[in-house]
C-alpha cells in the first residue's frame, strides 16, 4: 500500500520516523527540524513519490534521510522541486525518470548508497606540516636538562578533522645514548607561546627512544591548526654533546594527504657548558649553517678551497643527460663563489654534474659533504639538494637548508659519514656520466640566490680502517675550513694546561 498525504511535514526530532509503506505527496514533502530522523521502506515496488521536497536542517545537526532497512535502497520520485540543505543521505535511488536531485551546495552528506543524486565532490582531507610562530632554542646548558623542549612544529588540517596514528621524528646522536633520553611526549600547545603550560594536553602516548627515532604509536585527531612540542629530559651531558631532531612528513602516519616542509632542532653543549645556536624550521638532518660570530662579516661567508672540495662544471641542459632541471636563472654563476649568483623566485630546480671526481674503483665510499653558499632577496625562503648516481634518473631524498639571511652563508648539507639514505655508492656512480646534484628552491615571495656549489667525496682503499671526520659543529667563515670538535678539544686542553702555568 501507499501513504497519500497532501502536504506532509515531518516535525519529531526525539525519535525516528520510520514509514512502514512507500509516501505520496502531491504537493510538499517537508522535513526542516535538525535533528529528524526518516526511515523510508526499502524496495524497488515501495518507491514514495513526493512532488516538492524541503529538507533542511542545520550544519551541526543535520536531517537524516536514510532507509528502513539499513543497506536497501529505497526508491524516490521527485517530478517538482528540490530543496535539500543540511541533509544526511544514505541508501536512496532517485533515479525514476526525473533529473538527478541536486545536493551540491557542500551541505549535505553523501553517506553512501546513493544513485541519481548530485553532491559536492569529496574534498580529500591533507594535514600540513609548518613552522611554529614559536621555535626552540638550545636546550643543553648543563650535565643534565629536564622537560627539555627539542622540537616545535604546527600540524594544520585542511577538512574536519584528522586523526594521526602514529609520529616518527629522526634523530642523530652524537655523544649521547638513546638511554639518556626519557620521558619523551609531544604537546599540544594550545596558547602557542612555546611553553608548557598546565592547560598542554600531552598526545600519542610516551615515545620510544632509539639511536635513529623516537616513535610514539599513539592515536590522535584534530581539526583545528595547532603547534605541538616534543619535550623530554636528556642525562648524561659532556661538552660537544649533539642531537639534530627531524620531523618529515613521511614521519607522520595519517589517512589524510600529508604536505609541508621539514622542521626540525638542534641542541649542543659547548665547552663551557653553556649552550650555543639552536634550531629552526624547514632544514633536515645534516643540514647546518655555517658561520663565525668572530669573523668579519662584510657581504657575508665565503665557502672557501677546502681539500677534496671540487665546484661542478656543467649545469642544466649543458650536461650529458637528456630532461635535466634547467629552471634556474644563470645557472652557472654557481660553479664559484664570486658574488654572481644562480637565481630562482619559484619553486624550480637545476641540476648540475661534471665534478670531475676520480676515485679508485677498488675504493669503498664513506660519504659524500655538499656545501651550498647561499642568500635570500629577504630573510626568508630555503632550498634543498638531492644527488643522484645514475645521470639523473633516480635521486637521493632531498635535503633541506635552513631559513636564508640577506648575506651570503654556507650551508653544510651533509657530514662526512654520510650517504643520503643509501645503503652504500660505487666509485663508478661519480662519474661525469652519473653523478648529479640538484638544487631546489623554496622562495618565500622572494628570491633564492646561490653563490657556489663543492662536493666532496669521501672514500678509503679497500680494508682500511674507519675514517676521521666529525660533525660541522663548528663554523666555516671567509674561507675557513672546517674546525672539528677533536680539535676543539684540543685546545681547550691547552687553554688548561697554559692556565695553569699561569
Amino acid at each position: 500500500g501507499t501513504s497519500a498525504f497532501y502536504n506532509l511535514e515531518v516535525t519529531n526530532n526525539s525519535a525516528s520516523t520510520t514509514f512502514g509503506s512507500a509516501v505520496a505527496a502531491t504537493n510538499n514533502f517537508t522535513a526542516q527540524i535538525p535533528g529528524v530522523r526518516l526511515g523510508f521502506k526499502a524496495g524497488a515496488a515501495a518507491t514514495s513519490t513526493l512532488q516538492n521536497i524541503i529538507l533542511s536542517g542545520s550544519a551541526a545537526t543535520p536531517v537524516y534521510v536514510h532507509s528502513a532497512t539499513g543497506g536497501s535502497m529505497w526508491g524516490l520520485a521527485v517530478p517538482g522541486t528540490r530543496s535539500v540543505a543540511y541533509a544526511n543521505i544514505m541508501d536512496s535511488n532517485a533515479c525514476s525518470g526525473y533529473d538527478n536531485i541536486d545536493a551540491s551546495g557542500g551541505t549535505v552528506t553523501d553517506s553512501g548508497n546513493n544513485t541519481c543524486w548530485t553532491f559536492a565532490a569529496t574534498q580529500s582531507a591533507t594535514l600540513a606540516l609548518g613552522t611554529p610562530g614559536v621555535q626552540e632554542t638550545n636546550q643543553f646548558t648543563s650535565a643534565s636538562v629536564s622537560n627539555a623542549n627539542l622540537l616545535n612544529f604546527q600540524l594544520t588540517p585542511s577538512v574536519g578533522s584528522v586523526t594521526i596514528t602514529g609520529l616518527s621524528p629522526s634523530i642523530s646522536l652524537f655523544g649521547i645514548s638513546a638511554s639518556d633520553i626519557t620521558n619523551a611526549q609531544i604537546f599540544v600547545d594550545y596558547d602557542g607561546d612555546g611553553l608548557q603550560d598546565s592547560g598542554d594536553l600531552a598526545i600519542l602516548g610516551s615515545g620510544s627512544v632509539s639511536s635513529s627515532v623516537i616513535t610514539y604509536s599513539g592515536s590522535y585527531s584534530t581539526s583545528t591548526s595547532r603547534n605541538y612540542f616534543l619535550q623530554a629530559d636528556v642525562a648524561n651531558l659532556a661538552a660537544g654533546d649533539e642531537m639534530w631532531l627531524t620531523l618529515d612528513q613521511l614521519d607522520i602516519t595519517t589517512t589524510a594527504s600529508k604536505s609541508g616542509s621539514s622542521q626540525f632542532g638542534y641542541h649542543v653543549l659547548n665547552s663551557s657548558g653553556v649552550a650555543s645556536g639552536g634550531g629552526g624550521g624547514g632544514g633536515a638532518v645534516g643540514a647546518g649553517i655555517v658561520s663565525n660570530a668572530n669573523a668579519d662579516q662584510g657581504g657575508g661567508d665565503s665557502i672557501g678551497a677546502e681539500d677534496g672540495f671540487t665546484a661542478p662544471t656543467a649545469n642544466g641542459t649543458g650536461l650529458t643527460t637528456p630532461g635535466n632541471a634547467n629552471n634556474w636563472t644563470n645557472g652557472g654563476n654557481a660553479y664559484a663563489s664570486d658574488n654572481s649568483y644562480a637565481t630562482a623566485g619559484t619553486a624550480v630546480a637545476q641540476d648540475y654534474g661534471n665534478f670531475g671526481f676520480s676515485i679508485p674503483s677498488s675504493d669503498t665510499i664513506t660519504g659524500i659533504d655538499v656545501k651550498v653558499e647561499s642568500k635570500g632577496s629577504t630573510a626568508a625562503g630555503t632550498f634543498s639538494v638531492a644527488l643522484s648516481w645514475n645521470g639523473g634518473t633516480t635521486y637521493t631524498t632531498a635535503t633541506s637548508s635552513w631559513t636564508l639571511s640577506t648575506s651570503d652563508q654556507v650551508f653544510v648539507m651533509a657530514t662526512s659519514s654520510d650517504l643520503w639514505g643509501r645503503a652504500s655508492w660505487s666509485p663508478s656512480e661519480f662519474s661525469d656520466a652519473n653523478f648529479r646534484l640538484r638544487i631546489t628552491a623554496a622562495p618565500s615571495s622572494n628570491t633564492v640566490s646561490v653563490d657556489a656549489i663543492q662536493v666532496k667525496v669521501d672514500h678509503q682503499a679497500t680494508g682500511g680502517g674507519g675514517g676521521g671526520g666529525g660533525r660541522s659543529a663548528l663554523p666555516y667563515s671567509k674561507g675557513l675550513a672546517m674546525i672539528y670538535q677533536s680539535f676543539s678539544q684540543i685546545l681547550e686542553k691547552l687553554a688548561e694546561i697554559l692556565a695553569g702555568v699561569h
